[in-house]
């Protein structure tokens, strides 16, 4: 009966979510207007370069590349620990295996961890300024047609 509740209460306050999101919509109509028409406005550089579309995806692929190193020093810093065999006469075999990690271990997995969220800001904060600078040159240029590269 209790997961009964859990799944009632979450179904509850979707509904209630969803209907404040609807008032909230109905309610500043005329302010999405305006927000449509900036969203077409700030479309326009990418419709004329489409260069701009490469720099997500150069952001996800650098993004998982962090994620796999991530991952290859996490299993790395599996690989440090040391195995210790205990004699235990309630285990099958009588002999029982841990994994055992030391403190200089566990400060190595935290600061892996720290240094992958470190380079993802880092690239996530080069994608931002390139993209705000591409995009800033091509609103205050005179002259936007010598902006276009030539896809000859």
């Amino acid at each position: 009966m209790k997961g009964a509740q859990v799944y009632f209460a979450f179904f509850g306050v979707t509904m209630v979510g969803t209907v404040w999101v609807i008032f909230r919509l109905y309610r500043d109509r005329a302010h999405l207007r305006v927000s449509i028409g900036l969203l077409s406005i700030t479309g326009k550089p990418l419709h004329s370069m489409a260069q701009f579309l490469a720099f997500p995806i150069f952001h996800l692929f650098s993004g998982f590349c962090v994620l796999a190193a991530l991952i290859t020093l996490y299993i790395f810093t599996l690989g440090l620990q040391s195995i210790s065999s205990h004699s235990d006469t309630a285990v099958p075999g009588g002999e029982s295996r841990t994994l055992e990690f030391q403190w200089s271990e566990d400060l190595l997995f935290v600061f892996v961890c720290c240094m992958c969220a470190l380079w993802l800001c880092a690239l996530s904060s080069f994608y931002r300024f390139v993209m705000s600078f591409a995009i800033t040159t091509w609103y205050f240029c005179r002259e936007k047609s010598q902006l276009y590269v030539s896809r000859t």
